[in-house]
Order: structure tokens, then C-alpha cells, then sequence
């Protein structure tokens, strides 16, 4: 750009339309899969609802789980994330929990994970009974084994 007294000389810089690249596009490809999962978890929601009131069980629900008991080699680490339905975590976890049946009563939900870590810390509740066991029970095991 030059500038000569009052007037100045400015340049633009012109892209055909058909040369640019198409971010409109790839913007309403976003906005169309997130609807479509926003549906899908609305149906789902439906499904819900519909079969509660029917006295039908609810469909599980896919979601976080943290494991919060003591670490156990080769079979579970203290905070493991682990996604789906409960039921999906306890399928993935079954060897352990062959072993150490207690494993089950601490894997926590994303949603009741800090209720349930506030119980351990405190040492007091059956949380708290369980956890101590659960740690004389891998000390026996590993004497054994």
C-alpha cells in the first residue's frame, strides 16, 4: 500500500470462489453428527423413561467408572478408568474379581466418586471396613503364592 498525498493505492487480493476451501461445509458436517448424537441420547433418554414407567427395569446406562480400592498387580490399579456400563466393566474385570470378590464394591461411578473418596479418607463407614479387608485379603493371597 502506498499512500500519495490523499490518495492511496490499495491492492486486494481476490480467490475465485471455487478455489477457496470449503469450510462451510466441513462446519455443517459437525453440526449435523452432533445433532444426530444429541437424538440418539434422546431416544435413549425416552427409552428410559418409558420403560420406568412401565415398571420395566431402565436400560444401563454407559458412563465412567473408577476403580478406588488398593492397587493389585496384574489385575487392577487404584484410579483405572473404565467406560461403558457397569455391567461391561465388571465382564473386563471378572479374573480379578474371581480372586477378590471385593473389587466389585469399588468401582465407583464418575457421578458418586468424590462422596466415595471422601469416605475412604475419612476411615470410617463400611467403605472404609471393606477396603481394610480387601488389603488383608491380597496380603494372604500373596503369602500364598
Amino acid at each position: 500500500m502506498s499512500k500519495t498525498g490523499n490518495t492511496a493505492n490499495v491492492e486486494f487480493m481476490y480467490e475465485p470462489a471455487n478455489e477457496r476451501p470449503d469450510t462451510n461445509k466441513q462446519s455443517n458436517d459437525n453440526v449435523v453428527a452432533a445433532a444426530k448424537e444429541a437424538d440418539a441420547a434422546a431416544e435413549k433418554i425416552k427409552a428410559n423413561a418409558k420403560a420406568a414407567a412401565n415398571g420395566a427395569e431402565t436400560l444401563p446406562e454407559a458412563r465412567i467408572w473408577v476403580y478406588i480400592g488398593p492397587s493389585i498387580r496384574g489385575i487392577v490399579t487404584n484410579g483405572s478408568i473404565h467406560r461403558g456400563t457397569r455391567d461391561e466393566v465388571l465382564n473386563e474385570l471378572a479374573v480379578g474379581i474371581e480372586k477378590f470378590p471385593k473389587i466389585e464394591r469399588f468401582i465407583i461411578a464418575d457421578r458418586d466418586l468424590a462422596k466415595a473418596r471422601e469416605r475412604l479418607r475419612n476411615g470410617k463407614g463400611a467403605l472404609s471396613v471393606e477396603y481394610d479387608a480387601l488389603v488383608r485379603d491380597i496380603a494372604e493371597k500373596s503369602k500364598e503364592g
